[in-house]
Order: structure tokens, then sequence, then C-alpha cells
């Protein structure tokens, strides 16, 4: 069994809102900072070749970039994986 924990750079692709007048990309209309940092924490568990893996990343950032919102923005993302190794 592994345990890790660390720090993390994120980097938004893309932020896109749907609306009824069309979608609202947050990133063009530049509403949204582009780049975030975080901590991540997880474990991972090797059963013969089979790989259980989960983790938590914990966005740090404040990523709303629009002054006359105060709304935070937080990117927070849970990880699930099952994985063969060859």
């Amino acid at each position: 069994m592994n345990i890790y924990a660390g720090p993390t750079l994120d980097y938004i692709l893309s932020a896109k809102v749907e609306m009824d007048s069309g979608d609202l990309d947050l990133k063009e209309e530049e509403l949204i900072k582009t780049m975030g940092f975080g901590l991540s924490f997880g474990t991972q568990y090797i059963m013969d070749k089979i790989v259980l893996d989960a983790r938590y990343d914990m966005g740090l950032t404040d990523l709303n970039d629009e002054a006359e919102n105060d709304e935070e923005i937080k990117l927070n993302t849970i990880y699930i994986s099952v994985g063969y190794m060859f």
C-alpha cells in the first residue's frame, strides 16, 4: 500500500457555462484564471497485477478573475481508478 501527498499545479483547459442565450466561455471572456495551485492526497494498493488508486485534489487558488463577483471558484476533484499492470 502506498500513501502520497504533495502540491499540484492546475491548468484550466476549458471552462464553459451553458445558458439559454448560448454558451459562455469563461476562459475566453477572461472571467476565470488559467492557472491554479492545490494539494493532492491519495492512496494506492497493488494486488498481484491489479492497481487500485484513490486521490483527492484540493484547490487552494480562487480561480474567479472577475473583480465585481466575490464568489470563490476552486477546483476540487476526486479520482478513483482501477488498472492492470502488464
